[in-house]
């Protein structure tokens, strides 16, 4: 004959000791049945009252320790996502029918005598049409042509697209970068580059940003921004092909710069007429502890037709955002960019963080204080 604390009784006590809060039984005929005193058992209710307090301890006790290992992982930078990967220079990106490369330094291609840091050649893979360019998207500061230093490049994945990022150069007091990025929705390369003034004084710049578009002597300008067929300082782009645009050289849209740009460029070096150079100089002042960009774009198309209809899309940032060309791109790092932003450059404004070490003593007080609340409260439960 069984006794009241038999393996069929304790069969849920058992299953109470062994299963999450969340699935303990909540039947009312269960909480209210009780096994009898005289056996030395406790009630179901008890037991059943125990284990939702030792459970709920433990979920409250995992649940203050995981938010302080949280706040620990976000000040030590483990929820970080993951860091772009670091290559040598040399690579390309196929993407959105484009194929873009190589990303490396070059004496040979380009609008400078110098050559320099490019992407080396474009081209459309459905259909095949290659030769865009002998040299995109070239920066020069203050005299001298930027060359990416150390021999290799991030590339990492970025909102719509694909991101080269080069090394930093210091040229002058100066320090310059670049970053080309290629449309993952369209056959769209733009090319970033920034400058950053780490001194105390500001410091004047001249930037030249160009190409050599490809065309050789067969370079033809087919429309402007302004509606004629010669390149100005007042176009915000250009159309322009070799002289086969429907079956040569990939025909190709230059975004030059937008509306409402706080600096202007003015044309260095006039593609047309059998020139297939193309320069733009802006001149600024840079302040202490500020950092500006200039930003040039092209966009590869199968011919001129197709061009033009894609032109207003490179005419503001807010066409340029409509077109998902910008997704990857802050807002402070939007207005740095002041040939297409309407502010002017300006230091970045300083936000107060946290010290590694500051972050740790504070996420082990807020676990250490939860678990001393939440241990005080089942104290006094079982009392």
């Amino acid at each position: 004959m069984r006794g009241p604390c038999d393996a069929r009784e304790r069969a849920p006590i058992l299953f109470f000791a062994r299963t999450s809060l969340a699935t303990i039984p909540t039947s009312p005929a269960i909480l209210q049945a009780s096994i009898d005193p005289s056996s030395g058992c406790r009630s179901i209710a008890s037991k059943r009252e125990a284990v939702l307090k030792k459970n709920g301890f433990e979920k409250l006790r995992l649940t203050a320790c995981a938010g302080a290992m949280g706040l620990l992982a976000g000040v030590c930078g483990v929820s970080r996502s993951a860091r772009a990967a670091v290559v040598p220079t040399g690579g390309s990106i196929t993407l959105a029918g484009a194929r873009w490369g190589e990303f490396r330094n070059s004496a040979s291609t380009g609008p400078f005598a110098t050559g320099g840091f490019a992407m080396t050649s474009g081209s459309l893979t459905g259909p095949a049409r290659n030769d865009a360019f002998d040299g995109a998207m070239l920066c020069r500061v203050n005299g001298t042509t930027f060359a990416n230093p150390g021999g290799t490049v991030d590339v990492s994945p970025v909102a719509g697209g694909q991101k080269v990022t080069s090394n930093t150069a210091t040229i002058g007091s100066l320090q310059v970068q670049m970053t080309y990025y290629a449309s993952s929705s369209n056959p769209v390369l733009r090319g970033i580059c920034t400058v950053t003034n780490p001194t105390g004084s500001p410091i004047a710049v001249t930037l030249m940003m160009g190409s050599n578009l490809g065309s050789d002597s067969g370079t033809t300008i087919h429309n402007t921004s302004s509606g004629d067929a010669v390149v100005d300082s007042a176009d915000r782009w250009f159309v322009s092909s070799d002289l086969s645009p429907a079956t040569g050289d990939p025909v190709l849209l230059i975004g030059r710069f937008g509306t409402g740009a706080s600096a202007l460029p003015t044309l260095i070096q006039i593609p047309g007429g059998g020139n297939d150079n193309f320069i733009d100089q802006y001149t600024f002042t840079l302040a202490a502890g500020a950092t500006s960009s200039i930003m040039q774009l092209a966009w590869l198309n199968t011919d001129v037709a197709p061009a033009n209809a894609n032109a207003p899309n490179f005419d503001s940032i807010a066409t340029l955002q409509s077109a998902g060309l910008l997704s990857d791109l802050s807002a402070a790092e939007l207005a740095r960019i002041i040939n297409y932003a309407a502010g002017a450059a300006s230091a970045p404004t300083a936000v107060p963080t946290l010290s590694e070490t500051g972050g740790l003593i504070l996420a082990v007080m807020v676990g250490a204080s939860a678990l001393v609340h939440f241990a005080r409260r089942r104290t006094a439960g079982d009392a």
